[in-house]
């Protein structure tokens, strides 16, 4: 399946990097551990953009924050939603700074946001622990009641999407080609280091498997 937006949400800038196939926009959506959440405040007339963890599931971006937050209280009563995700690849070395660049996969969702409430609140609470710290939902002490009461959960509508992959190297002028000036990519790849035990754990308090498996 592909996305195909409309007239104004299409990619202007270098339009052939333009993605609308689905399933390459969700594995981006996947594979990224942060967006950056942006409304219009109406009653304050006033921009916000926060970033904040999420995780794809299906056609919604499940969003996770307080009850008291007047920023998820917002989202809650139906305000337009725009939700920007990045993945930054590489650094793109041209010869000439004006030709220099950045490899990346960058995702653009609109749509509404609607709270999750009983059983699918419960659910998306257990995938949402599922993609940052696969296992530990089970291992975790239970969720208190008033720590579920505490906690809003969000599923915002990929109602219209939008991205644009830049995969390639440097694009230098033709007259720059043959000047002594290096050129090329410096990837850049998020990694899992070895996990950090809590000072107040016993010191021959062993790391769970599950906890090492992480990637």
């Amino acid at each position: 399946m592909s996305f195909v937006p409309p007239e104004k949400l299409e990619v202007q800038r270098i339009s052939e990097n333009a993605v609308t196939n689905q399933d390459a926009l969700y594995q981006v959506l996947d594979k990224a551990l942060l967006a950056h959440i942006g409304f219009m405040d109406l009653e304050i007339n006033q921009p916000f953009v926060l970033p904040m963890a999420f995780v794809r599931h299906g056609d919604s971006l499940l969003l996770h924050g307080s009850t008291a937050s007047r920023f998820f209280r917002n989202l809650s009563q139906g305000a337009n939603v725009c939700a920007t995700v990045t993945t930054l690849e590489g650094i793109v070395v041209a010869r000439s700074t004006f030709n220099s660049s950045m490899r990346y996969h960058s995702i653009m969702v609109f749509g509404t946001a609607s709270e999750l409430t009983g059983v699918e609140k419960d659910e998306g609470l257990r995938i949402f622990s599922e993609k940052y710290i696969p296992g530990h939902f089970d291992r975790a002490r239970p969720m208190l009641n008033k720590e579920r009461a505490a906690t809003m959960l969000l599923a915002l509508s990929i109602d219209q999407i939008t991205g644009k992959f830049e995969t390639g190297g440097p694009n230098d002028d033709p007259a720059d080609i043959d000047l002594s000036i290096w050129a090329g990519v410096i990837p850049i790849k998020q990694s899992v280091g070895p996990a950090i035990p809590a000072a107040n754990l016993p010191a021959n308090f062993e790391t769970p498997d599950y906890i090492k498996e992480i990637k």
